[in-house]
């Protein structure tokens, strides 16, 4: 009976160790949103870590969208380069999604100016990335959008708040 108690608890330890090397990044490169909701146990990325995945020599690409940061090293073709997509590599470049504008000036540009609706179409390309089946989940991008914690910063919340009001709209301006 003893001998089962310990291997039990030697097997939860084992377990939330795993989860914890998993969601800290001390070994793994990605994890995936829901395995770390907590925001204590997601990857913290810092931007001079992800302006080294731009794919020099055929390493990593990982590129942000609204601070979560993805590895999309499996679209080489779409993500390498210094033109078109090849911008969104290494940085946070959320305003190019809407404006279509690829260039290191529109990256540095905030969110601002944009609507609700425009933010709303681009939480549909986060999800495009969060969803896709070769695109990996590697963490929060701190910064703009999430502190050293990783939780959302005023911005971030001011955002989401605005992505969140337009199914409103919609259904209002539906029973009109």
């Amino acid at each position: 009976m003893n001998l089962f108690v310990n291997q039990n608890l030697l097997l939860l330890v084992t377990c939330l160790l795993s989860m914890q090397w998993l969601c800290s990044g001390d070994g793994a490169e990605t994890t995936t949103e829901g395995e770390c909701d907590d925001p204590s146990n997601i990857r913290i990325i810092k931007e001079e870590e992800l302006a080294g995945k731009v794919s020099k020599n055929g390493d990593e690409i990982w590129l942000s969208i609204l601070g979560e940061v993805y590895d999309v090293s499996e679209g080489t073709e779409y993500y390498s380069g210094e033109e078109g997509y090849g911008v969104f590599a290494g940085r946070d470049c959320s305003l190019a999604y809407i404006t279509g504008e690829f260039t290191l000036e529109e990256c540095a540009k905030g969110l601002d100016e944009l609507s609700g609706k425009q933010l709303a179409s681009l939480d549909h390309w986060k999800k495009f990335y969060r969803d896709h089946e070769k695109y990996k989940f590697v963490g929060r991008l701190e910064g703009r959008f999430y502190d050293k914690e990783g939780n959302p910063t005023k911005e971030m919340e001011d955002v989401q708040e605005k992505i969140d009001a337009v199914p409103k709209k919609k259904k209002a301006a539906a029973k009109s």
